[in-house]
């Protein structure tokens, strides 16, 4: 194929390069990753460094279609398609810019960069434009999961939002793929539910911007199991008459339904499955059949139990029939008992005041001190006053009224028989008594009360009287061995101290309440046993065996201050403050000091004697409420307390979200401990953890609150956790960055491109803190070995750029790059590219004949690598390309007279051509038709033109000429030899040319040109021609030899042939190419 024009065009290009020293390689290399993350709405740039020409054009495209293009460092402004202008433009760099960049936005995006004449250059670019992960729900159909049944599909979807993972979780466990679980791309499928797979599922989504949790609880349907069987009571059999119920219940979600079968119908069974049976007879026994179902999954069971009921047996029968007669016999003996005692209570004598028989005065006269009376009328109960101190008693020593009459009389004569009577008789009075009077005097009251000094205490009492007596008075005493001091009566001065006074009765006699309120008590009222006595005037009962004791204390009631439950953020808060006291009419006071809300007090009579006055405040509860102080104070009459307190207990789901650390910078391959801390009451107790880097969020395995983290990678590690208790969830809003420190690392990647004489190396070098960057070229300072040297440095990217000092080839020179900063350094030597160098053609076989078949291979120096190759023929003064692609160039026929032949070489940086290269091919001699004898004054001169390969050697065959010479000389791949002579006159003219090499020889009988004239005007033409010819062969060397020293040096090729057979002549040539 012939293209003379782009030819031309592409060698004005490099002519112009070469001149002016530029660069001539197109580079295009991305300035950052080429793999985009960007949220929606961000600006984003998609940056390139383009280098090697100058104003190429460069084109950006989104698969076929074209987005932007530009003229680098052209005024003119971009062309932007229609489509997306205002969103899409190119800055001054080449690079694309996204304005607030779509969702619709995703895809791969092309930047080529051509230049007429120079091989263009492109880059790829991944651009994934991500939303936050919003409003994620998890769907399970219209499926329930049952057990035993179909697998069971949960699957989630999002209104916004594109997650790029998921993961499951199950009672906060990570589910992993198994035989149990199948995970897809959007769903969780549990292969073979089971009651063991209820609980609580969670998905988290995330992307490299967002993540999004979501739970369900998922219940699996069961049962109904084997049911468990029950009658009550639990019997062998019933009897006739008897109630039984029968039970029947089994697990199952949801809980089966229970019905009774007896005999094929339907009994009527409670909701709990429970039978009941009455009255039942011997006809009712039998199979009863219990009836599970399922209503959900509609399966069903059936267990059956028997009952065995009999009728009554004839041992049964006789035994009642026996007992009535027994009961009759018995219930005659207490009638005839009571009408005994009744007797003998008529017959006995008795005191009004003092009814004590005549045994118990015998008793007391034998007694030598009349003040203590006999033992046989205490029995355990308390001794009554003293008799005789209280007759010597002056008026005003006596405390009041005395209950009890005069003394008894001493009896002077009792008969034997009279006195069993007697004692027979107090006996049965002493039954009569217990069994009639005691019960109808009786009195409530407390046997003691703890009493608060200062305070007052109501006693509550009451009492119970015989009907025939109608109550009119109360008295209340001190219990004491030696008098009847009193503390309350309706005459004030009969009151002892320090009773006087502070007494007040508060009950109602007619209705029986005896109360007596004490106001103000003091301390010597301390350990005060008072009783009441009804009537003290008449009524003979001993009201003192029943006393209440006071018990006066100076130590303050405890105070109880009790928070209501465990409120939750936006309910009410209710604490109670509650003390005991014995003072309704002066209870104490509460408050509840600086603390705000609706307050109730509330006053509880719990008995005995206490009140508890208790006052409640409410309020919202608030989170900021949890471990608030509250205090009640109380306050007793004439004293004041200290407080007591109580913390209130709120409990609100997590907030305050966030992850701490000692330390938030490291070194590579130490272990960092984090925590999740949260505000949160009860204290969280499930926990996430996130982990973003390089543009990418991972969740971690851990649920603990605080994990040690050992695989942290170079720089910036972004912790984020969430926390969860019972009442929900939060995550941290910000992220715990761990910045992690490490000495230079140089990426292999790092390089040198070489072209012409200027030289462009990138040292790209990862450390933190940023490392600086010393450059060595050829084994000296780069100042030493290059000149324009300039060095910058964006993020760590390096550049070296300068004019290489030295001829040297690229094989031999090294650039070595050293980065350091305060935790080491590292050096690298850079990979040098370059067009390809020292490009060669070879030949196999290297000897071939005319008309058979050879191969030429390309062979060259090159990194990086060769990416394809070209062959062209050169003919005449053009070039005609054979083929393109391959290193070697196959030519199936040759013929003496093919080539020369160049190769080109590429790769990513540029391209170079091998030297004009001949084919040699070896054929018989061949003898030019224009070889010829001239004859000038008897002076013969012959030539004969050879064409030969390798070169034949010639021999003359003369007869009648005497040979002064033969000269042999090559000229432009020919051999020609010359013979000259003196030719004798009547001899024959025909002189013959031999020509022979080692595949063929050849003859050629020459003529002569006859006369001298007509050989001197064709000497003098062909001396005009051959003038000529040399003229226009040196005007056209010199041309070729000016053209060639602005391209490329003229470079002289000696090319020898093999070596001959034994004899053979070797020959040399320098030619020009």
């Amino acid at each position: 194929m012939y293209r003379s024009p782009c030819k031309w065009t592409r060698l004005a290009v490099v002519l112009i390069c070469c001149i002016t020293g530029r660069d001539c390689a197109l580079v295009v290399l991305p300035t950052g990753p080429t793999l985009i993350n960007a949220f929606v709405g961000q600006n984003v740039t998609l940056g390139v460094s383009i280098s090697g020409v100058s104003a190429p054009l460069v084109s950006w495209a989104n698969g076929t279609l074209t987005l932007a293009t530009w003229i680098l460092g052209s005024t003119t402004p971009p062309v932007v398609a229609s489509a997306s202008q205002g969103v899409l433009s190119v800055d001054q760099s080449g690079s694309l810019v996204f304005w607030d960049v779509p969702l619709s936005y995703n895809g791969t995006y092309t930047v080529t960069v051509t230049k007429v004449g120079v091989h263009g250059a492109s880059v790829d670019f991944t651009l994934l434009v991500y939303e936050s992960i919003m409003d994620v729900s998890l769907n399970t159909g219209l499926q329930d999961a049952v057990e035993g049944g179909p697998p069971f599909t949960l699957s989630y979807s999002s209104k916004q939002g594109q997650a790029t993972a998921s993961q499951w979780y199950f009672n906060s466990l990570a589910v992993v793929q198994g035989p149990q679980y199948s995970i897809t791309e959007k769903s969780l499928t549990i292969q073979k539910p089971s009651r063991n797979d209820t609980g609580q599922y969670e998905v988290v989504l995330t992307n490299p911007f967002s993540t999004a949790t979501q739970q369900r609880n998922i219940t699996v349907l069961y049962g109904p199991d084997q049911p468990v069987l029950e009658a009550s009571p639990t019997k062998v059999a019933f009897v006739s008459g008897e109630t039984l119920s029968l039970s029947c219940r089994a697990e199952g979600v949801p809980a089966p339904s229970a019905s009774w079968v007896f005999n094929g119908h339907a009994l009527p069974t409670s909701s709990t499955g429970m039978l009941h049976l009455t009255d039942v007879q011997p006809s009712q026994g039998g199979i009863y059949t219990c009836v599970l179902v399922n209503k959900k999954t509609k399966n069903h069971l059936e267990r059956n139990i028997t009952i065995d009921v009999r009728g009554l047996s004839g041992s049964a029968i006789a035994g009642i029939a026996a007992g009535i007669p027994c009961g009759f016999l018995l219930l005659i003996f207490l009638l005839g008992l009571i009408a005994l005692c009744y007797f003998c209570h008529k017959k006995k004598d008795r005191n009004p005041r003092y009814p004590v028989s005549r045994a118990v005065e015998k008793a007391v006269n034998k007694q030598p001190d009349l003040t203590t009376p006999n033992k046989l009328l205490l029995n355990g109960l308390k001794l009554p006053p003293d008799y005789d101190l209280h007759q010597l008693q002056t008026l005003s020593e006596r405390a009041g009224t005395l209950p009890l009459g005069t003394v008894p009389k001493r009896p002077q004569d009792l008969d034997v028989m009279g006195r069993w009577w007697v004692l027979l008789c107090f006996v049965l009075r002493a039954l009569q008594w217990a069994l009639t009077e005691a019960e109808e005097w009786s009195v409530t009251m407390p046997s003691e009360i703890n009493v608060l000094t200062r305070s007052c205490v109501v006693i509550p009492c009451t009492f119970t009287h015989p009907p025939s007596h109608d109550p009119s008075q109360i008295i209340w005493y001190s219990y004491s061995g030696t008098k009847y001091p009193i503390v309350y009566s309706k005459r004030p001065e009969d009151v002892i101290e320090p009773f006087r006074g502070k007494t007040e009765f508060v009950g109602d006699v007619k209705s029986g309440n005896c109360s007596l309120k004490i106001s103000h008590v003091l301390p010597a009222m301390k350990e005060y046993e008072l009783y009441p006595w009804i009537d003290p005037d008449t009524v003979k009962h001993k009201f003192y065996h029943k006393t209440v004791k006071l018990k006066v204390q100076e130590t303050i009631p405890a105070v109880q201050l009790i928070v209501d439950g465990n409120p939750k953020e936006g309910e009410t808060v209710h604490i109670s403050c509650m003390v005991v006291h014995t003072c309704i009419s002066s209870p104490p006071t509460l408050s509840f000091g600086d603390t705000s809300g609706d307050v109730q007090n509330n006053q509880t009579d719990l008995g005995q004697g206490y009140w508890r006055t208790e006052s409640t405040i409410s309020f919202p509860a608030r989170a900021s409420d949890q471990g608030r102080a509250v205090g009640c104070w109380v306050g007793h009459p004439g004293r004041q307390v200290a407080p007591t307190w109580v913390e209130v207990s709120v409990h609100y789901a997590p907030r305050s979200v966030h992850v701490s650390a000692e330390n938030s910078t490291t070194l590579v391959g130490e272990n960092v401990t984090l925590e999740c801390r949260s505000d949160a009451n009860p204290s969280s107790s499930t926990f996430l953890w996130y982990l973003q880097r390089n543009g990418s969020v991972r969740t971690l395995t851990a649920r603990e609150d605080s994990i040690t983290v050992t695989d942290l990678l170079h720089g910036q590690n972004s912790f984020y956790c969430m926390a969860q208790n019972v009442l929900g969830m939060a995550n941290s809003s910000s992220p715990f960055i761990i910045t992690v420190e490490y000495k230079p690392s140089i990426s292999p990647e790092s390089s040198c491109v070489i072209q012409g004489h200027a030289l462009r190396c990138w040292c790209k070098v990862r450390s933190l803190p940023s490392a600086s960057v010393e450059w060595t070229v050829d084994g000296t300072d780069a100042h030493a070995a290059l000149s324009h040297v300039e060095m910058f440095s964006v993020r760590q990217n390096h550049t070296l750029s300068g004019e290489l000092l030295f001829n040297m080839t690229v094989q031999h020179r090294t650039v070595t790059c050293r980065a350091f900063n305060s935790h080491g350094q590292q050096e690298h030597t850079l990979l040098i590219k370059a067009p390809p160098q020292n490009v060669s053609i070879s030949q196999r076989p290297l000897r071939v004949l005319e008309g058979q078949s050879l191969t030429l291979s390309c062979s060259s120096y090159a990194f990086p690598e060769v990416l394809s190759y070209s062959w062209d023929q050169v003919y005449q003064d053009r070039e005609v390309q054979l083929s393109e692609g391959s290193d070697r160039l196959h030519l199936q026929v040759v013929g003496r007279h093919m080539g020369p032949y160049r190769c080109s070489a590429r790769n990513e940086i540029g391209q170079s051509r091998s030297t004009s290269t001949l084919v040699r091919v070896d054929f018989a001699p061949v003898i030019s038709p224009a070889s010829s004898c001239t004859l000038e004054n008897g002076q013969v001169r012959c030539e004969c033109v050879v064409e030969s390969y390798p070169l034949a050697a010639v021999t003359w065959t003369a007869p009648g000429v005497q040979t002064n010479r033969m000269v042999s000389m090559e000229l432009s791949g020919s051999l020609k030899s010359t013979l000259t002579g003196h030719m004798w006159n009547g001899h024959d003219h025909l002189i013959t040319c031999h020509a022979a090499n080692k595949y063929g020889q050849i003859s050629l009988q020459l003529t002569h040109k006859g006369s001298s004239a007509t050989s001197t005007s064709s000497l003098a033409a062909a001396g005009c021609g051959a003038a000529a010819l040399v003229l226009l062969i040196a005007a056209i060397l010199y041309c070729t030899q000016r053209s060639r020293e602005n391209i490329n040096p003229l470079v002289e090729v000696e090319l020898k042939g093999d070596e001959q057979e034994k004899g053979d002549t070797k020959y040399s040539r320098t030619m020009w190419f």
